[in-house]
């Protein structure tokens, strides 16, 4: 039997551009109609899903074919839940300042490189919106809430930034077709848009110039022009679930569902409560009475009813014989707070957070369980920190910010350092805060003592590092020694101006202790 193959020819210009808009749609057929053949049952999101969510639905499909015929609907419902509802927007937002909070510094041996970083954090927003540290927050919320975004690091004139001519335009999932699905001219695979070359790292990133959806910024069809990026100038940030995922699935897409069955129950109980108050009934005639037409009917309404208006203050007088019965809609009572902590905490757990954190309700949680929550939480946001951001975003970009620098003439490495001296850097986590301050500092000062920490680690969990801690010791103590002021800190280096009026304050500054010591001081001086 002879071998057939298939080979499928890319298409450009005007031609392909009347075929974007039924991609989606064609990709869709193609991916249904392979799994059905496979007996593979669709959908394998129950959120995306237009279709009832009863049932099971299971499929052995590989991580492309299940998110790629998806990925749209997904991304458009996890938008639209964090536009609309308070609890989506309240995840993203707790997931992005515990993961990035202030911001992931680099911390590099070259005290001018690092000074020449912190000058160009200013200016690395190509759009000016915000700083360095500001940007890995939006590309965080991006992949949050959108499942990734793509980076582009723009290197610029040198008359264009004052420091390092690089800038990175952050760009939203929806840049790059999860649609394109071809082989390119050089023989390379396009998987959902990222061209792959033939040992599978991303050669290049086929892009929309301008975001696809957004069509007030353009006014023509320039949006769907698509370009090839090559992949050196693409930091793509998203979270492969599975080995050979290529796109990134919104993290939001286990709780959708679940979301919205949660609005439809909030609203249904509002709508009950709405009747609830609204005192009502309805009376009958008597069954002798007159079969004539009823005063005050709804046409169409049977003859046996009356329709009246009832207001608070009312009394209606009612004719002999007629009978009156009250409208009281049932009450849920104590189980409607019980359904919300249940379903919040299903909510949280999609996201791998805890009800409190989900809700903002910390009632009957103690310092233990908290401290746990956040232990169990911090490992989470560790493995987040180190494998996504710092991998993935921070690394690349501090990389060719280095790069740059040298091109440029805006640091000269020093002599006889190797390249990857050059580039080797450390980062700092934003700190966590104290559950227990007193209790916490005793720990650290016990652990240093004891030698299980050093200072270094000590200060990297309290988001600083022991270079900036000396440098900023060593200032406090030479102001301090200036002026002289006398604190317990520095009772063995800093030693009192006789010009100053020290030796008047220092009882009320730190106690008698120190004043012994100026004292012994001044008569030292004396002999």
């Amino acid at each position: 039997m002879a071998k057939r193959t298939l080979h499928l020819k890319p298409t450009s210009g005007a031609k392909s551009q009347q075929t974007n808009d039924n991609q989606p749609r064609f990709l869709s057929r193609i991916v249904s109609s392979f799994m059905k053949k496979r007996g593979i049952a669709l959908p394998p999101y129950e959120a995306g899903n237009p279709g009832s969510r009863r049932g099971v639905f299971t499929t052995n499909a590989g991580p492309n074919t299940v998110l790629l015929g998806r990925l749209d609907s997904l991304r458009n419902e996890s938008r639209q839940a964090v536009r609309t509802n308070g609890f989506a927007s309240h995840i993203s937002d707790v997931l992005v300042t515990n993961v990035v909070g202030t911001g992931i510094r680099p911390m590099t041996p070259f005290p001018e490189l690092q000074q020449l970083w912190e000058d160009w954090t200013d200016e690395a927003d190509s759009r000016g919106q915000y700083d360095f540290y500001g940007l890995q927050q939006a590309a965080f919320r991006g992949m949050v809430e959108g499942g990734e975004t793509f980076n582009r690091l723009r290197s610029r004139y040198p008359d264009d930034v004052e420091t390092v001519p690089l800038q990175i335009q952050t760009l939203e999932a929806e840049h790059v077709p999860a649609q394109k699905n071809i082989i390119a001219p050089n023989g390379n695979r396009i998987v959902g848009g990222i061209e792959r070359d033939m040992i599978d790292r991303p050669a290049a990133y086929w892009m929309y110039r301008s975001h696809p959806n957004d069509f007030l910024t353009t006014g023509d069809a320039s949006n769907l022009i698509e370009v090839r990026v090559p992949g050196a100038d693409v930091v793509h940030l998203f979270n492969p679930r599975r080995p050979g995922q290529v796109r990134g699935e919104p993290w939001l897409s286990r709780a959708l569902v679940k979301m919205r069955d949660l609005d439809d129950y909030d609203d249904a109980e509002v709508v009950r409560k709405k009747a609830a108050t609204n005192i009502g009934g309805f009376y009958r005639k008597p069954v002798d009475g007159d079969d004539g037409a009823v005063p005050n009917s709804q046409p169409g309404a049977s003859p046996d009813i009356i329709f009246q208006d009832f207001e608070p203050g009312t009394f209606i007088e009612l004719p002999p014989g007629y009978d009156v019965t009250m409208s009281e809609p049932t009450d849920v009572g104590g189980q409607y707070e019980a359904f919300w902590r249940a379903q919040l905490g299903a909510i949280g757990v999609s996201v791998n957070l805890i009800y409190e954190q989900v809700s903002g309700d910390w009632r009957g949680m103690n310092d233990r369980s908290y401290r746990a929550a956040m232990l169990e939480l911090t490992r989470v946001i560790e493995s987040w920190q180190w494998h996504l951001m710092v991998f993935q975003y921070c690394r690349p970009i501090w990389r060719r910010f280095v790069t740059e620098a040298i091109l440029s003439g805006a640091w000269t490495p020093p002599a006889g350092k190797s390249q990857r001296d050059i580039y080797r850097v450390k980062w700092s986590m934003p700190a966590r805060g104290y559950v227990h301050p007193v209790q916490e500092v005793t720990a650290y000062v016990a652990a240093l003592q004891a030698g299980f920490l050093s200072r270094e680690q000590i200060a990297q969990q309290l988001g600083s590092s022991v270079f900036e801690v000396d440098m900023q010791n060593s200032l406090d103590r030479a102001s301090a020694d200036e002026r002289g002021l006398i604190y317990s800190t520095y009772l063995d280096s800093i030693t009192p101006k006789p010009e100053t009026p020290a030796h008047n304050i220092v009882q009320a500054v730190i106690g008698k202790e120190v004043e012994d010591q100026v004292g012994k001081w001044a008569g030292d001086q004396e002999d």
